[in-house]
């Protein structure tokens, strides 16, 4: 069985890219649709050209290359331009966020997609409950993997006496909603919680937060880290805080969860989130700060205690993201998709084909997102 992996970019998020790291180690192809290429085909390809530009340099590619059995589409991107010239007998669509325009992003690909794979289960069942028609066989979830493993993260230091509040991602306000940080931050100021909080990441609101920021000593910046600095930063901190409005399973919580930090988590799945049964307590109402204030203030009055059977408790949930396990499951899922009966490429519509990629971005920001802009 061979199988290729597309995505916009290859330096995509930080999930998503380290989800690819994983699976280009087991042997299967790895291409960024906009930056794989030579510089000479980037060109090509560049965000005012057509997306017909695009198609046609991209058949030219596939074809100098091996068939291959599946091409996993991560997020979709790209699907409804290359299908029928990507030289794959099946193409399978991987989601790695719950998207607010979930469904008319599962309608808009289903034409394209043999099938559908949900970092979630919950998002595996919001798509079988809004699309019904879709075979269960074709609409499936496989939890992404902890890259280092779980009994090596669990082997923490010795952390700081004073709680040590983390984030981790990118510093935007569509998704990530940082801006949140500054009411969460100021009512466990309000309680005298003796915090620290530590930003890890970079983005288009890293400015603005700073200088939000710049007055209060407990907070610092850590801009990206590679893999071993996170390590380090995750030993030392009690929470990681999650303010956002939507997320599949961020690979930062599983990471976060196996270094035996105790995640301040959007309750947007209910008994659903696989975190439910870890500590249903670790989650919040999302968009609700200060009731994620006071689960902090609750979990610090007896921490070694609550922890410890945190620790614990844990252990069931990250047994399922162990790089191991999830390679027996993700193989066993792509060969039970070798079984389905493959569909002709649909031609995308002349509209995409004429429009150029910077407007395809933005017609994909309305299936994601549902916005243009």
């Amino acid at each position: 069985m061979k199988v290729r992996h597309l995505t916009r970019y290859l330096n995509c998020g930080g999930g998503l890219q380290r989800h690819l790291q994983v699976v280009k180690s087991g042997g299967q192809e790895t291409f960024g649709l906009l930056d794989a290429l030579p510089a000479s085909f980037r060109n090509g390809i560049s965000i005012q050209r057509s997306s017909s530009r695009f198609r046609k340099i991209w058949k030219q590619e596939f074809s100098a290359l091996e068939p291959v059995d599946i091409a996993v589409y991560h997020n979709g991107w790209g699907m409804d331009l290359l299908s029928g010239v990507d030289n794959a007998r099946l193409r399978v669509c991987w989601i790695h966020s719950d998207f607010p325009n979930l469904d008319v992003f599962i309608r808009h690909f289903a034409p394209y997609a043999d099938a559908f794979v949900s970092v979630h289960p919950g998002m595996q069942a919001r798509i079988a409950a809004e699309n019904p028609w879709i075979p269960s066989r074709r609409n499936r979830s496989l939890c992404c993997p902890v890259v280092v493993s779980p009994q090596v993260l669990q082997q923490r230091h010795h952390p700081r006496k004073k709680p040590v509040i983390g984030y981790i991602g990118r510093l935007e306000k569509r998704q990530k909603r940082v801006e949140r940080l500054l009411p969460f931050w100021k009512y466990l100021k309000e309680k005298g919680i003796p915090a620290e909080l530590e930003i890890m990441g970079t983005g288009p609101m890293e400015k603005w937060l700073r200088k939000k920021f710049k007055d209060d000593p407990d907070v610092r910046f850590l801009g990206n880290m590679d893999r071993n600095q996170v390590w380090a930063a995750l030993a030392n901190w009690r929470y990681v805080f999650f303010p956002s409005s939507f997320e599949g399973l961020p690979l930062a919580l599983v990471e976060a969860v196996a270094a035996g930090v105790m995640p301040i988590y959007p309750s947007f799945h209910g008994e659903a989130e696989p975190l439910y049964s870890v500590n249903p307590q670790l989650l919040y109402p999302q968009g609700e700060m200060s009731t994620a204030a006071e689960i902090v203030i609750q979990l610090e009055k007896e921490y070694p205690q609550k922890h410890r059977i945190f620790l614990e408790r844990s252990k069931p949930f990250l047994k399922q993201h162990h790089p191991q396990q999830f390679a027996e499951q993700n193989d066993a899922l792509l060969e039970d998709f070798m079984g389905l009966r493959d569909r002709p490429g649909r031609l995308p519509s002349s509209y995409l084909l004429w429009a150029p990629i910077w407007y395809y971005n933005r017609f994909y920001r309305f299936l994601t997102l549902g916005r243009f802009w």
